[in-house]
């Protein structure tokens, strides 16, 4: 077996993990992945559309066992989970598009600067327990905020948007099953709007990554349907958020 297999079978790995810790709170696999691959010296616009990629097929997969296993409800219309997930989504999808064509203009540091500690706040939001009263005009401003950032980094979509619906009074559980199908409903957009504005995208390097994530998605969704204290969960998120704030910031701040 040589280096270039082992190569290989390290991604596959990493995006299992990555993927696990994604659809069991909600964000944290463009989040992680995207600055790991920077520092082995991958081209961004290699590393954000393959994740994008991917993550349509783990966005819908996880989001389908997140319902199978009873953890949010799609079926019931009158659920506010299916209509949050139908207003982050369609708003998603428009900010996607836009963010991409002015997305190779914007400074990068400050881009990341700004995810970083946007990611990082919310998870102190959910560890302090704040809370504020539940508004549609709220979830809008997240799904704005979260297509944008997953649109120019590959992450930072799924802690805000999770995060955001917590604060905001949603069920944990139902948060996360929530989030997994509007990311990939922005992962859509975003693939089809990076190979309109960029050309050609590669596609090699996301069935690597599927191939690993894929698989971390049942997984995960029998994770969190074993979890009886939601409460739990809020708290291994706050810390999952803070934690993934924090290694943004010095991936960013020592590169």
């Amino acid at each position: 077996m040589d280096v270039e297999i082992y190569v290989i079978i390290g991604i596959i790995l990493l995006a299992f993990v990555c993927e696990f810790i994604d659809s069991s709170f909600g964000g944290g696999y463009g989040t992680i992945l995207t600055p790991v691959f920077l520092l082995f010296g991958l081209d961004p616009f290699l590393i954000i559309p393959s994740i994008l990629l991917s993550e349509i097929a783990t966005g819908f997969s996880s989001c389908f066992f997140h319902h199978k296993r009873n953890n949010v409800n799609f079926k019931d219309k009158t659920e506010k989970s299916f209509h949050i997930a139908i207003v982050i989504g369609t708003i998603g999808v428009a900010a996607t598009i836009i963010t991409t064509f002015f997305v190779i203009k914007l400074p990068g540091f400050y881009v990341k600067l700004y995810i970083g500690l946007l990611v990082a706040s919310m998870g102190v939001l959910l560890l302090l327990r704040i809370r504020y009263d539940f508004s549609w005009k709220r979830i809008i401003i997240v799904g704005v905020l979260s297509a944008f950032n997953k649109t120019i980094s590959g992450g930072g979509y799924g802690p805000l948007i999770t995060a955001g619906q917590v604060v905001g009074g949603q069920g944990t559980k139902k948060s996360i099953g929530t989030t997994q199908f509007c990311e990939g409903m922005v992962c859509v957009a975003g693939i089809i709007s990076y190979a309109i504005f960029r050309g050609t995208i590669d596609l090699i390097f996301p069935l690597i990554l599927m191939m690993g994530a894929v698989p971390a998605t049942p997984v995960a969704s029998l994770f969190v349907g074993k979890i009886k204290r939601e409460e739990l969960i809020k708290k291994l998120l706050g810390i999952i958020c803070i934690t993934l704030g924090i290694f943004s910031l010095i991936k960013l701040l020592v590169s």
